[in-house]
């Protein structure tokens, strides 16, 4: 093997190098993702979502709307939400690379400063860490109702139901084993959300108020996402 024909190999080699290595780390190093949960209970219209000022649905989500995966660089984005009855709110989204971020997209009523006027609404933003369980079921709670606490019952199967209360933003874990069976959630008697997890996961229930003041749910897998390759 003469000389220049080594130096050809060596260049070769360190090319594929180089590329694989950028592509090793641009599937991997380099990229996070968010999840975005709409909780957003408007009696008509839907809300706009900007991610980096660009519109992420253009037809708008609807109250529950739980997106896929969106593919983010690793490092600090602005999110605004938008909606014809409510100002627009925006926050700042630290994406760590290979993780996911839940962001609950939600509004909260702000009291009238003057006498006769109705209150104004504003959007607010409640991020959540993605969380596996490698064993067994968990379900989280959390609350963002306007109600500082909200009480609910859950019934496991044919079990008679138990009673919880839940603070205002705070998260509430219930490990369920690798017990089958559904879990049904209630407010007194309604029956806000079932559940019927496959093990292992880990499923988040977000209570929230509806357009009409009452208690509503719903549930996500928190899964986490990733890139293949």
């Amino acid at each position: 093997m003469n000389a220049n024909f080594r130096n050809y190999i060596h260049a070769v080699v360190s090319w594929m190098f180089l590329v694989t290595g950028g592509l090793r780390a641009e599937t991997s190093d380099a990229f996070g993702f968010v999840r975005l949960v709409n909780v957003v209970s408007m009696s008509e219209g839907v809300i706009h979502l900007t991610l980096d000022e660009k519109d992420l649905a253009p037809n708008g989500y609807k109250t529950g709307h739980i997106s896929r995966g969106v593919r983010l660089e690793a490092g600090v984005h602005g999110i605004t939400a938008r909606h014809p009855r409510i100002a627009s709110g925006t926050t700042q989204l630290d994406i760590k690379a290979g993780q996911t971020l839940n962001v609950i997209v939600f509004t909260e009523r702000v009291p009238s400063t003057k006498l006769g006027e109705p209150p104004a609404w504003r959007f607010r933003f409640l991020k959540m860490k993605q969380e596996s369980v490698e064993v067994g079921n968990r379900l989280s709670f959390v609350s963002v109702s306007d109600q500082n606490e909200v009480k609910f019952q859950i019934q496991r199967g044919d079990s008679k139901a138990e009673s919880f209360a839940l603070e205002r933003f705070s998260v509430s874990r219930l490990d369920l084993g690798e017990a089958d069976g559904g879990i049904q959630v209630f407010d007194k008697r309604k029956l806000l959300i079932a559940v019927s997890p496959e093990a292992p996961s880990h499923s988040v229930v977000v209570i929230f108020d509806d357009a009409e003041g009452n208690l509503s749910a719903i549930v996500f897998d928190d899964s986490e996402f990733s890139i293949a390759g």
